[in-house]
């Protein structure tokens, strides 16, 4: 009986053991069932050899070579993995010379991860007119414009678990862009904005972290209709916490913790139609929240706004659009308020 109890117990870890392993290995992307691999530096000195070699459906695995890749990167093919390997992340490095780091133009189903990508001239990652792009666990730094830019209908692509770092513009900046999710990230110490959209739709921005941004707003959307914006931590930034502007209209900001942002917590300008709920909004310099007199037929509710302004012309929550058509506040947490009685 121990004989055919311990046989059972062998036949269930032998049967276990590697579907625990795949499941690990596929959740990470590394899972390569009849992909050709490409090896760099074995293969290939440098990586945009093996990425002109490459074809639709390659990995190619690019390992540190104990100094930075000095080179930029353009991928145009379709359905490539391009994917840093190792206890170190591999670095390129732009020497401050070269345009962008690496760009995805006019392709599909490309994945880049695990990079530090610094020193560039322009953008970190630069995507082009393309199609469900994957860009993880990148470190993109240092760069002369932004860390990563989606641009020209760029779409149904995920920007996932980057930190974008010391950018001299923005640390993610999305135009004429739509369907996207900015999921994970960590934008921090940009010159200008952590994330910025202009004319971008229907994009989901959730659960980044957007703090210390030097000069401009934490997440600010210009134009962009049926955006979302939940569960992101957006504190330090040098102008508002979260914008909705020009026309931002039928968004969702939903469940953000907003704090001590050098101008307002949040700020609906120029925006309708859109829904401000369950976020927590704290010790912001001018107001906690604050829709001007521009925007009408918006929704607040079960905000927290706390600490917020001084209580004579800045407040937890301000509706500067008292006319109609009016916005809808109500069961908000708030200490003060214009006009006042917007406060549970």
């Amino acid at each position: 009986m121990e004989n055919l109890n311990l046989n059972k117990f062998i036949l269930i870890i032998i049967i276990i053991v590697p579907l625990v392993f795949t499941a690990i290995i596929a959740s990470i992307g590394l899972i390569f069932i009849n992909n050709r691999i490409i090896m760099v530096p074995e293969q290939f000195p440098i990586i945009q050899a093996a990425v002109a070699e490459a074809q639709p459906g390659d990995i190619i695995l690019v390992k540190d070579k104990g100094e930075p890749y000095e080179e930029a990167v353009t991928i145009n093919t379709d359905n490539i993995k391009l994917i840093g390997i190792g206890k170190v992340k591999p670095v390129l490095d732009g020497l401050e010379l070269l345009e962008d780091g690496i760009t995805i133009g006019d392709t599909s189903g490309v994945q880049v991860s695990n990079f530090i990508i610094q020193n560039y001239l322009g953008n970190g990652i630069e995507i082009n007119n393309s199609d469900e792009i994957t860009v993880n666990r990148n470190m993109v730094k240092d760069n002369g414009d932004n860390g990563i830019d989606l641009n020209d209908n760029t779409r149904n692509s995920w920007i996932k678990n980057n930190i974008a770092m010391r950018n001299m513009s923005d640390g993610i900046d999305l135009d004429d862009s739509t369907n996207n999710v900015i999921k994970g990230n960590t934008a921090t110490n940009n010159m200008r904005h952590g994330i910025l959209s202009e004319t971008s739709n229907n994009n989901i921005y959730k659960g980044n972290i957007i703090k210390d941004n030097i000069v401009d707003e934490g997440i600010h959307l210009i134009n962009s209709i049926g955006n979302t914006v939940t569960r992101n931590r957006v504190e330090n930034n040098g102008s508002e916490g979260i914008e909705l502007s020009d026309n931002s209209d039928l968004g969702t900001v939903k469940g953000n913790y907003v704090r001590n942002n050098s101008v307002n917590g949040i700020l609906i300008n120029g925006s309708t139609f859109s829904t401000i709920n369950s976020n927590v909004v704290i010790n912001n310099t001018e107001n906690g929240i604050l829709f001007n007199d521009n925007s009408n037929n918006n929704d607040g509710f079960f905000n927290v706004a706390l600490g917020n302004g001084n209580g004579l012309n800045t407040f937890d929550i301000n509706d500067q659009n008292i006319t109609p058509p009016i916005n809808n506040l109500k069961a908000n947490i708030c200490i003060t308020s214009y006009p006042a009685g917007l406060c549970k």
